[in-house]
């Protein structure tokens, strides 16, 4: 059929303006949203490592790369040693697997429901990561049966006698063997939840490639057993600190403090509030106390770096007792926060 110029003119400016209607408005539709990856921090209600827990939690939590949740067989208060109480965020059987499981030192490694968990996630394919003597959680599991991994100094002798059938590293500050990482002692928490960062970001691909640590080096030596000693056995080198707690207060900075101070044997802490509280990222603290009546002296931990906490352990009790924190983490010196 024959079309007037004038009217075809005006059916190519409709279908173009359509046309580029269309592309604009799927320029501007929303992209689908992804889903962050899942990522648990195991606790065990009768004792968790408060280092250990609360470096992963925080660091993930502040990159905002993955959901985090820290997850206990009960809905129960987590005691975390040596200091604070906490609320998990979920039970192991509201859980299901996740992308990454991390796992603490545990105050009972052989608890059946924490095996249970970890064969199952390990079954999966889910990548297990153990921090300090979290080791020995995955050992009792059997998932380090024909593998190599790496735990706290102190605990690497007696793993290999009882695990013999796994390769027991100190040259590393972790290692990954196919889907399970292990970390060396407390305070290879923060590079290696750095690592995490960057591998749940996209910006770096799970290798074997880790920063070196002679973890053979750490021994006790006389001073230490000295110093430990006279720390406990003395009640005038004793302190009560008292530790206010607040919404919004940063939780690695306080439970780097609390773990240092309360490795010097001199000290016990008491935190107070009135209430439980949120911390910066969410996580829910339960006080020790709604007041320090006898304390010494209070304090506010306005930094998660361990050389300052180190230093100031130095100037009160001694720099015996800064020597046997720093070994009881596993820590050497400067590596804290320059790895980060």
């Amino acid at each position: 059929m024959w079309r007037s110029p004038q009217r075809h003119k005006v059916t190519k400016t409709v279908l173009v303006s359509l046309c580029l209607c269309g592309v604009s408005l799927l320029a501007t539709r929303p992209a689908p949203a992804v889903e962050k990856r899942r990522v648990v921090i195991l606790a065990n209600n009768s004792g968790t490592e408060t280092t250990d827990l609360l470096t992963p939690f925080a660091v993930l939590r502040d990159a905002d790369v993955a959901d985090v949740r820290i997850v206990a067989p009960a809905s129960a208060p987590v005691t975390l040693m040596p200091g604070l109480t906490i609320l998990p965020d979920a039970t192991l059987g509201e859980t299901p697997p996740p992308d990454v499981a991390i796992v603490p030192a545990m105050h009972d490694p052989r608890d059946p429901r924490l095996l249970d968990a970890v064969r199952r996630w390990a079954a999966a394919g889910v990548l297990l990561v153990s921090i300090c003597d979290g080791a020995w959680v995955l050992a009792h599991a059997g998932v380090l049966e024909g593998r190599t991994a790496t735990s706290h100094w102190y605990s690497i002798g007696t793993l290999r006698a009882q695990f013999p059938h796994t390769t027991w590293r100190q040259d590393r500050r972790w290692v990954r063997d196919g889907t399970i990482v292990t970390s060396a002692g407390v305070s290879a928490s923060l590079p290696l939840a750095d690592y995490l960062v960057e591998v749940l970001a996209g910006r770096a691909a799970l290798s074997d490639d880790a920063p070196a640590h002679d973890g053979a080096a750490f021994a006790i030596r006389a001073a230490d057993i000295g110093a430990g000693a006279l720390n406990y056995a003395l009640p005038w080198r004793h302190d009560v600190v008292a530790v206010p707690l607040r919404d919004g207060i940063d939780e690695l900075a306080l439970g780097v403090g609390v773990d240092l101070l309360a490795r010097t044997y001199a000290v016990q802490t008491i935190t107070t509030a009135n209430r439980m509280v949120r911390g910066r990222r969410g996580l829910r603290i339960l006080p020790d106390a709604a007041a320090a009546p006898a304390a010494d002296r209070s304090v506010e931990f306005a930094s998660a770096g361990f050389d300052a906490g180190l230093a100031d352990i130095e100037q009160r009790y001694g720099a015996a007792t800064r020597s046997l924190v720093a070994l009881q983490l596993e820590y050497p010196p400067g590596r804290w926060p320059g790895e980060r």
